[in-house]
């Protein structure tokens, strides 16, 4: 190896691409999936949710009695703990800002077995309603807000209504709630926890030992059945919390994973190829080894050696090269990836590093040893020939298997970029494009109902004003990603109780609808007379029309409204609207979910005045959209000057909304370009190869009236058919990756023609070159020189 300096470097080069991006994705998928969380008996602890399968309605939160019910009776959980995420308001630090709270229960940090950093834990009779005015830090709010200054208990901020007194800091807990800037004492005395119908809380508990999740689930859905309000049907079921957190980035880390599994074949295919070309270099060597009393083992052992050294070599070098991919795929993924913190290259990497290492030695180097050592070597030391192992077949079998693994990965990136187009594009109902938003988040204390009602007003009238704008709204949803849920009673229909219609609920001001750019099928739009004073209204999309009038006119229908959200309540009494009007249907809860029924009401309407509290600001315009935000911003602290205002464009909340496919996209899309660079080295270090070793051939022909292009020709025509061949069978594996690939894709056919097209004609062309150039170099040899030369 040291004589050949060049091949050795090239070799090690190739090997540290491969194994250095698998030991990356191998960190990632290893931090994020595979790692334990850092609690006590993370195998035991178990999110709760429930499920209505007759109405296909699943991941059911918890509500306040159920949850009580849960802790008192339950015979399965050592420990239940329930927690409630929410935004709130921070002032007196500087600029007003939002800032992330969760409110747990008082079981919560034992049950996780995390003690604070600095200070205490709320006391027991700090949950109960006398016990407001303390708060805990979480440690990145502490860094960032305070210096990470030790000497910050006791000290007093101001976090929506209420000034409150620094008990403690936790130490980081990325795996739980991120984001979470303070932690909170919840309380269970509030009147929206006390309704069984509000299931918005988080639930979460520690199997006992010997407890499976089945009968913790059985045990806990026996309890959900003994109050009445339960709906028929409703069960419980657990999900592992770690597969919980990790959320739906699994397929996506499995996609990433597959994908430089099929670049690092790429490259040891090219390894192989590299040896093979290196074997017939040496075969007079190992001939004269042969003559000499070596046996083939002791030449076999030789040629193992020199290929673990290789590979151990390259797995080196790989590691240097992991650690910087790996950060580029950590920043690539940062607001994707869960659990990211996690993320190093640590022993077991540095292990799975070395074991594909040693396998690619084992398993690439194994056929040019043996056909080195095999193969009759003294033949090498009479025959000029030298016609050596490489023949045809094999040649033609490694230019398939590289365009095959390269056609998987380009078919791949396309489906992904065509997801993602559909997905940001197709069927929203509403359009994103030119349309801002900001979360306006008022205290009770500062703005009581009228107060609130004449804040809106100031706030329609004054950004209206700016120019470029055409329309201004609020809403408690946002359109594409989130809303609330909704109970209703339809008049004159017979009702279960226990089986009444939902829909997706959202409370919007008159100009909703044309911010949004959501179209009227029939009826009308609210307009600023659906006051309280006036009759209610209620104005549903087409899927709920169809599905309850499916033969007639929802509209001047009558239906009333049990709204489900957080924060909110009915004083049991019948309030009925009437339809007013039918809207287009527009997805709510994921860009990837399809539209589902779902109705709206006017905010001016809500009879209990927690609407106003937190709404999502929508701003129409023409103009340059920076220009607009800042203007929207400046009228925002103008009218309220400890309001925090971040402005979005719409755009790039769906984008964000769709992190993880972004994320999945731009690392299979550079791989799929490294496998197809690594696809076209390989098909010219193939057909060189094959040209060398067929010198004296193409001056036989050549002598005999062959001119330059029909050799061209004959070396490209033997390119082709394997090339032809990979694409085929690269075409088929992508189609069947595909559809098993499902949970990553959207509306995306397997058989894409437009994509596979542009495949196989990025492959055919990526192909041409690779074999142009040696095909090239054969079609101007001297004949006489090449006859000579053999």
């Amino acid at each position: 190896m040291r004589r050949n300096p060049g091949f050795t470097s090239i070799v090690v080069f190739i090997l540290a691409l491969g194994v250095g991006i698998n030991t990356a994705a191998f960190s990632v998928v290893y931090g994020v999936l595979m790692r334990p969380l850092p609690f006590h008996n993370p195998d035991r602890l178990f999110a709760v949710y429930s499920s209505q399968p007759r109405q296909d309605l699943f991941k059911i939160q918890t509500s306040g009695p159920d949850y009580l019910d849960f802790r008192s009776q339950n015979h399965s959980f050592s420990s239940i703990a329930e927690g409630l995420p929410f935004s709130e308001t921070l002032t007196g630090e500087g600029e007003p800002q939002l800032i992330h709270c969760t409110a747990t229960s008082a079981d919560f940090f034992p049950m996780l077995g995390v003690r604070p950093l600095l200070g205490r834990l709320y006391r027991p009779e700090e949950y109960y309603r006398g016990g407001a005015g303390q708060v805990i830090l979480a440690y990145d709010f502490w860094q960032r807000q305070f210096g990470g200054d030790p000497k910050v208990l006791n000290r007093v901020v101001h976090i929506g209504d209420s000034a409150e007194t620094i008990i403690g800091v936790m130490p980081p807990l990325p795996d739980i709630y991120p984001g979470t800037d303070t932690w909170e004492a919840l309380i269970n005395d509030f009147s929206f926890m006390r309704w069984r119908g509000n299931r918005f809380l988080d639930v979460i508990g520690k199997l006992k030992p010997a407890v499976s999740p089945q009968q913790a689930a059985q045990d806990l859905t026996a309890i959900l059945h003994r109050a009445p309000e339960t709906p028929a049907g409703m069960q419980v079921y657990l999900v592992e919390l770690k597969r919980e957190l990790v959320g739906n980035v699994s397929p996506v880390l499995r996609v990433v994973m597959t994908s430089v599994a099929f670049v690092l074949f790429i490259a040891c295919i090219n390894v192989a190829t590299l040896l093979l070309a290196r074997s017939q270099t040496r075969k007079e060597e190992f001939a004269i080894r042969i003559s000499l009393g070596a046996g083939a083992s002791r030449l076999l052992q030789q040629l193992f050696t020199e290929n673990l050294i290789l590979a151990l070599a390259g797995a080196a070098v790989g590691i240097l090269f992991a650690q910087p991919v790996m950060k580029l795929m950590v920043i690539a993924g940062a607001d994707q990836l869960p659990r990211a913190q996690n993320i190093t290259i640590n022993l077991f990497v540095l292990g799975f590093t070395l074991l594909i290492a040693c396998l690619t030695s084992l398993i690439f180097g194994l056929t040019p040893s043996l056909a080195l050592v095999g193969n009759n070597l003294e033949s090498s030391l009479r025959s000029a020939r030298a016609i050596g192992s490489w023949r045809k077949s094999r040649r033609s079998l490694l230019i398939t298997a590289e365009v095959c693994i390269s056609v998987v990965l380009l078919v791949g990136s396309g489906l992904l970029f065509r997801t993602l187009s559909n997905l940001l594009h197709s069927g929203l109902g509403f359009q994103p494009q030119h349309l801002l938003t900001a979360h306006l988040r008022l205290t009770d204390e500062g703005f009581a109902t009228p107060h609130q009602l004449a804040f809106y007003n100031r706030v329609f009238a004054d950004l209206s004003a700016i120019p470029g704008v055409k329309s201004v709204a609020v809403g408690d949803c946002i359109p594409g990603l989130r809303a609330q849920t909704a109970t209703m009673t339809i008049a004159q229909r017979p009702q279960d109780p226990n089986n009444r219609p939902s829909a997706s609920g959202c409370w919007i001001s008159a100009d909703y609808f044309r911010a949004t750019g959501t179209s009227l099928l029939s009826g009308r739009y609210f307009d600023p007379h659906d006051i309280a004073s006036a009759p209610l209204v209620a104005i549903v999309n087409e899927s709920l029309a169809r599905r309850y009038w499916p033969n007639q006119s929802p509209l001047g229908q009558r239906i009333s409204i049990s709204y489900t959200g957080a924060g909110r309540s009915t004083d049991g009494q019948t309030r009925w609207r009437q339809i007013v009007g039918v809207v287009k249907d527009v997805k709510q809860h994921g860009l990837d979910q399809n539209a589902d029924p779902a109705l709206y009401l006017p905010f001016f309407q809500d009879e209990t005045g927690h609407v106003y509290r937190s709404m999502h600001l929508f701003v129409r315009m023409s103009g340059d959209p920076a220009s607009t935000a800042r203007a929207a911003r400046a009228s925002l602290r103008q009218i309220e000057p400890d309001l925090p205002v971040t402005i979005r464009a719409m755009d790039d909340l769906l984008k964000e909304s769709v992190g993880p496919r972004y994320f999945t996209l731009e690392l299979f899309s550079a791989f799929a370009v490294l496998a197809v660079l690594l696809a076209g080295f390989g098909i010219y270090g193939v057909v060189m190869h094959s040209v060398n070793r067929r010198t004296k051939e193409i001056g036989v022909r050549m002598a005999l009236g062959a001119d330059r292009n029909q050799v061209l020709t004959l070396i490209l025509t033997e390119v082709l058919m394997p090339v032809l061949i990979g694409l085929a069978f690269g075409t088929a594996l992508a189609v069947i990756g595909s559809k098993l690939a499902g949970a990553v894709l959207y509306r995306t056919p397997a058989a894409d023609p437009a994509i596979l097209l542009s495949t196989t004609a990025i492959m055919l062309i990526i192909s041409a070159m690779a074999a142009f150039l040696p095909a090239r170099r054969a079609a101007t040899t001297d004949p006489l020189r090449a006859l000579r030369s053999e």
